[in-house]
């Protein structure tokens, strides 16, 4: 393992390089966002959900879609996630 290591090393520190990181702080938040991780608590996916399948739940999306963050989760919506889930909600939310 320590071996593997050591030859990851020079490329890990080339990629660190190029995305222009200089703190450990900065590392680990390019990290979580690059895979997409999922910070919600299962409480904030209930009160999220609940909210967009309500009276609410259209202006909630639309004013996400607008501003690019899920305001109860803090989930940062890529472009398509703000273009098409407004929509495919709106359409969950009727059928």
């Amino acid at each position: 393992m320590q071996k593997e290591y050591e030859e990851m090393k020079p490329k890990i520190y080339e990629q660190i390089n190029d995305m222009k990181i200089d703190s450990y702080d900065k590392y680990i938040d390019k990290m979580l966002n690059k895979a997409n991780f999922k910070y919600a608590t299962n409480g904030e996916a209930s009160v999220d959900s609940i909210l967009d399948f309500s009276v609410v739940g259209p202006l909630k999306m639309g004013a996400e879609a607008v501003d690019g963050n899920n305001f109860i989760t803090g989930e940062e919506y890529s472009d398509g996630q703000r273009v098409f889930t407004p929509g495919l909600r709106t359409v969950k939310r009727v059928s």
